[in-house]
């Protein structure tokens, strides 16, 4: 199955650049497959839907990479170069460090070109199997693995942390990848937790810059709130639970306590008006929730 997706995603990249662009998929297309999608992991018993991520996400980087560039950093989706900042801060070059959900692995091999010692690791076998083919020449290691199984010892990491991965996870799944990342973590290693805010209610049409709603569902399972991923990371054994002032600019400033964002994003949800609460969770820095913890 793996190198049939891989292959027909290399052949939906080439087509997508011989062919007029008109014939790649449509936002629209997209969203309402991703909707399909999501339906099919929200119904699925426990163990099928785990099974299911690898096939899912197969088939959402087969519609979404041939739009992309060639190299590792076109192909991000919620990682980005300004993200690279905190992760620079919460590790220093020799950590052993992991990256659930790692795409075609940007942010994985620019920390290890940093000097760490990076495995990435992304459920489906097309984003990793062209994270391994930016990989040659750099110690960076990808392996296809789900979130929710950690295939590693514990205590093997000093650092773990994952973007916009949270959001895809159903929520029983979500909280089985908590309690394996702090598994996985070395006493006092850190967790990094990047994942989209429901305080400003993004709609899959929204994200795509399209006109119409995403009614029919959204590959986002659940999205999360400061209050309600404090109480999962507590639950897991992580604790000291602070959050950077954003996460891409202004990393450099020390770390806040929770309890700032938790207030903030207080304030930001009783704001009735969409455009303006938006505005506010951006300025606030609530937007996304970003959390660093550390393994008790």
């Amino acid at each position: 199955r793996w190198m049939t997706a891989i292959e027909a995603v290399y052949r939906r990249v080439l087509d997508g650049r011989s062919r007029p662009s008109s014939a790649a998929t449509s936002p629209e297309q997209q969203i309402a497959a991703e909707a399909r999608l999501a339906r099919r992991l929200r119904d699925a018993p426990e163990r099928e839907r785990r099974a299911l991520y690898g096939e899912v996400y197969d088939e959402v980087y087969g519609m979404s990479l041939p739009a992309r560039g060639e190299t590792a950093v076109e192909q991000t989706f919620g990682a980005s170069p300004r993200l690279l900042g905190l992760l620079e801060r919460i590790s220093v070059p020799g950590d052993d460090v992991l990256e659930v959900g790692c795409g075609t692995g940007y942010l994985s091999l620019e920390l290890a070109r940093r000097g760490r010692d990076v495995t990435g690791i992304d459920v489906s076998a097309v984003a990793v199997d062209i994270a391994r083919r930016h990989a040659a020449g750099t110690p960076a290691r990808f392996e296809v693995a789900s979130a929710v199984e950690l295939p590693f010892p514990d205590s093997s990491f000093d650092v773990v942390f994952s973007v916009e991965v949270m959001e895809h996870l159903h929520p029983s799944d979500a909280r089985a990848h908590l309690s394996e990342a702090a598994r996985v973590l070395r006493r006092g290693g850190r967790y990094w937790v990047l994942t989209p805010n429901p305080v400003v209610a993004y709609s899959a049409a929204e994200r795509f810059g399209v006109e119409g709603t995403s009614a029919g569902g959204d590959i986002h399972l659940k999205e999360w709130t400061y209050a309600e991923l404090a109480a999962e990371l507590r639950s897991a054994g992580l604790g000291d639970l602070r959050s950077p002032w954003r996460s891409g600019r202004l990393h450099r400033l020390p770390l806040l306590p929770l309890a700032a964002k938790r207030a903030a994003e207080r304030v930001v949800g009783g704001i009735p008006f969409v455009r303006a609460r938006r505005l506010a969770a951006t300025a606030l820095g609530v937007a996304n929730c970003s959390i660093v913890a550390r393994r008790r």
